[in-house]
């Protein structure tokens, strides 16, 4: 499950404030260190906008056939 870049700077947050160790909040937030770590190195390279996911999903942009011209049913 991909996260929204907002979520993403909220979960750097709190994990820069907790008094606990950066590995004990992340496992209570259920999110594994080499993930948050990409995150955090992405956002402190290049801000908040370098959160958002570089990959777009596919799913639902444009059609999964092409398109002709007349009805391919009639």
């Amino acid at each position: 499950m991909r996260l929204p870049a907002s979520e993403k700077l909220e979960i750097i947050g709190l994990v820069e404030r907790s008094h606990l160790p950066a590995r004990r909040t992340l496992q209570m937030l259920g999110i594994k260190p080499s993930t948050f770590y990409r995150w955090y190195d992405r956002f402190r390279s290049g801000g908040p906008e370098a959160l958002e996911d570089s990959r777009r999903s596919r799913i639902g942009s444009g059609t999964a056939f092409p398109t002709t011209s007349g009805s391919a049913l009639s």
